[in-house]
């Protein structure tokens, strides 16, 4: 009910109970599923999960998104924390090896559905935060996509050193993390960020690992605004289909002033680096 998934009803052949028979529901029952409908349609459970699902919605912001890390993909292409395929999706049509790794279960399990029948994906369950993730050595990743999983991980450090051991020579690492540590609002906090991060910050971790740093940038200026007022000034808690659908509306217009100009902030900061 809350993912937009359509019910189908099939026919079916039984005898029914009668009470006398042991049959339990009656029409009180109505009034309970109505309540508790409504209350999962409202509520949120799992804020992750609805955020993905929220973002799945905005089209307009996910092809962007990918158009920053298109330049810069090769041949044998990581994408971590890849959820529920918002990005993955620009992936495989592209007719390249695509390894799509997550420790969430249910995103996992999601994402092999999602992509059945197509030899060139792979889905598995890897920690990037763990020396587990060596293990993906032989599949010669030239690629790494790490979009909005960063900020999750306590020790980053780790995580970098991990990408940098499995990426092929001359392979690029292309981050995207939350911008600002200004922004840092409530719903960072139940999405699970340990931080946002500035230049000056994500900067030297990239060159304490090893990367050589080809651009660093932020972008989306607009939404950080957005951002700015729901998160910080009104302390919001959720990202809601309804407001992101509108905003992604506006994404086109963003996207084409940013084309023309540098952005000092915004509410993304992107780094494509590169082992040499």
């Amino acid at each position: 009910f809350k993912r937009k998934l359509k019910v189908y009803e099939v026919p079916i052949s039984y005898n029914g109970r009668d009470y006398d028979e042991g049959k339990k529901i009656t029409w009180k029952d109505f009034f309970r599923s109505v309540y508790w409908l409504l209350k999962c349609r409202f509520e949120s459970y799992d804020i992750g999960a609805d955020t993905l699902y929220a973002m799945r919605l905005m089209k307009h912001n996910n092809a962007w998104a990918f158009k920053q890390i298109k330049p810069y993909l090769g041949n044998a292409i990581l994408e971590v924390g890849a959820g529920i395929g918002n990005i993955s999706k620009f992936l495989t049509p592209l007719k390249k090896n695509v390894t799509l790794i997550d420790v969430n279960a249910d995103y996992l399990e999601y994402l092999r559905y999602r992509f059945i029948g197509n030899p060139k994906v792979k889905v598995l369950c890897h920690d990037i935060a763990s020396r587990d993730l060596l293990a993906l050595t032989p599949l010669k990743i030239d690629t790494i996509i790490c979009m909005n999983v960063l900020e999750h991980i306590e020790d980053d450090n780790l995580v970098l050193e991990n990408f940098y051991n499995i990426l092929e020579h001359n392979g690029y690492c292309i981050i995207m993390v939350p911008a600002l540590k200004a922004l840092y609002a409530p719903l960072d906090e139940k999405l699970g960020h340990f931080r946002r991060y500035d230049k000056k910050d994500l900067l030297p971790k990239l060159h304490a690992n090893h990367f050589v740093v080809e651009k660093i940038y932020y972008y989306n200026l607009f939404s950080s605004l957005g951002w700015f007022v729901s998160g910080c000034l009104l302390r919001q808690k959720k990202v809601t289909a309804s407001k992101v659908t509108i905003l992604d509306k506006f994404i086109p217009l963003f996207e084409a002033i940013e084309s023309k100009i540098t952005v000092p902030f915004g509410l993304s900061l992107v780094a494509v680096c590169k082992k040499t």
